[in-house]
């Protein structure tokens, strides 16, 4: 998902900053920067690297995102989270969607955009509660991703 969006915007040549967390055999996660503005194609094929198996903090890296974005210079300003549903491995269930939702807020009272992609989430209660009805998406399958995001970014970006 992260390399379909970060390929779309080199095309569209809008700057794009791509991370995550990613743990290092089972210990902490680390956060990891895959792209940084430039969006390069040694900065996407990077992402290939990634491994997103467990130990993320959705909360952390959505504020840390949201002090990113505050230093760029654009008007407009859009965050996209990627996520399989489960908000925080070190917050459970609702202490999860709570941070997750607060941050959110953060951000958007920032002035960002935010919205979310649910990929192979089941459930997508949690994304309504956090990121609002119109500010997600659920993708099962993958060549359903360009597609869908299209769509919800000219929604998220309407009045632009």
């Amino acid at each position: 998902a992260a390399t379909v969006l970060c390929e779309a915007f080199a095309v569209l040549k809008i700057p794009v900053y791509c991370m995550g967390f990613q743990h290092i055999h089972g210990f902490d996660a680390y956060q990891t920067h895959f792209v940084r503005w430039k969006n390069t194609t040694e900065e996407r094929m990077s992402i290939l690297s990634a491994r997103p198996d467990g130990n993320n903090l959705d909360s952390y890296s959505i504020r840390y995102a949201t002090e990113v974005l505050r230093k760029r210079t654009e008007k407009h300003k859009l965050m996209c989270v990627i996520s399989d549903g489960l908000p925080s491995h070190y917050f459970t269930g609702e202490d999860g969607i709570r941070e997750n939702t607060a941050a959110i807020q953060g951000a958007r009272a920032s002035g960002a955009e935010v919205f979310g992609i649910a990929v192979d989430a089941g459930n997508t209660g949690t994304f309504t509660q956090m990121y609002g009805a119109d500010h997600f998406i659920s993708i099962l399958r993958p060549n359903d991703l360009a597609d869908r995001a299209a769509d919800l970014i000219k929604t998220v970006v309407k009045d632009w």
